[in-house]
């Protein structure tokens, strides 16, 4: 709907969009005092795909990037979607950091004072502590591009949530008609009451969920080859 901002630079490599896609094909982003508004509702519809056309992983990581002082609102009902001053440094030579002023997500909570330290080498994002309040606190968020050129993305989560443990790993292949999907999950005495909270539910008696672990893989468009457990 509107983009306003005083610095928006970004180095690409056309070599590399033409031969190898989007991957690798930005190196350094930087936005400075920015403000954006989305509207999905005016956006148009999704194009369809074509015959023997597949999706595939999104491949634009870029090497660096510098956040300052952005701020976003996603338009939807009955509220939007808020980020306010948004700082993010990801560098490949040395650690950054994550800040969030306030985080307004619909239909689940608001958080302020977000903050994180960063890693960011060779596209293998870490971020360390991330703290959204005494109840949920991460203590390692991954999300590792390094091998989107074979078209492999993988993700890692660990810490506390809802006052209960949680620990978190994925990956996600693109295959030849759809994404292969692994995913593995332990999460301990997650609190039913903390839980609602985020969820604007009434406030229950403190009830706990008993250790739940999650072994699932399988093709995202054929259930067929699903295979798991959930203990």
């Amino acid at each position: 709907q509107s983009i306003d901002a005083d610095l928006v630079r970004a180095d690409y490599r056309l070599f590399c969009l033409v031969f190898h896609g989007l991957a690798g094909f930005l190196g350094n982003v930087e936005v400075r005092s920015a403000s954006i508004v989305l509207d999905p509702d005016k956006a148009p519809p999704p194009a369809l795909l074509k015959p023997k056309e597949r999706r595939t992983l999104a491949g634009l990581f870029p090497e660096r990037l510098h956040l300052e002082n952005v701020s976003m609102r996603i338009r939807s009902k009955p509220e939007d979607l808020v980020v306010n001053s948004l700082e993010l440094g990801l560098y490949p030579d040395r650690e950054g950091n994550l800040a969030i002023k306030e985080l307004r997500i619909p239909n689940v909570h608001a958080w302020s004072d977000i903050s994180a330290a960063t890693s960011y080498k060779n596209r293998n994002l870490f971020l360390r502590n991330l703290v959204l309040d005494r109840q949920t606190q991460f203590r390692l968020v991954n999300v590792d591009a390094s091998k989107i050129d074979a078209k492999i993305l993988i993700g890692a989560l660990e810490g506390v949530l809802a006052t209960g443990t949680v620990s978190s790993s994925v990956r996600v292949e693109q295959a030849t008609e759809s994404f292969v999907v692994g995913l593995q999950l332990e999460a301990n005495r997650l609190s039913l009451d903390a839980l609602g909270q985020y969820f604007g539910q009434p406030r229950v008696p403190k009830t706990w969920l008993q250790p739940i672990r999650v072994d699932w893989r399988g093709s995202i468009t054929a259930p067929k080859t699903w295979n798991g457990s959930i203990l």
